[in-house]
């Protein structure tokens, strides 16, 4: 939403998730990236890690910017 700007939405149109371990207990932190911010789509890398700082999870999301 920050990088479609006022006036605008994000519809979410792709998300892919590859889980490699388990967090049981304790904090998981999540870190979008920016790949691609275009002016109709944008897509993410997130990096979602447990509190000892361990890649738990990988995704891409891509989503469409549309006016409201």
């Amino acid at each position: 939403m920050l990088h479609a700007g006022p006036g605008r939405y994000a519809v979410g149109v792709d998300l892919n998730a590859t889980h490699h371990r388990s967090a049981t207990s304790g904090l998981v932190t999540g870190v979008a990236t920016a790949v691609f911010k275009g002016r109709t789509a944008a897509t993410y890398e997130i990096a979602i890690t447990d509190d000892t700082g361990r890649r738990i999870t990988s995704c891409r999301l891509t989503c469409m910017l549309r006016d409201l």
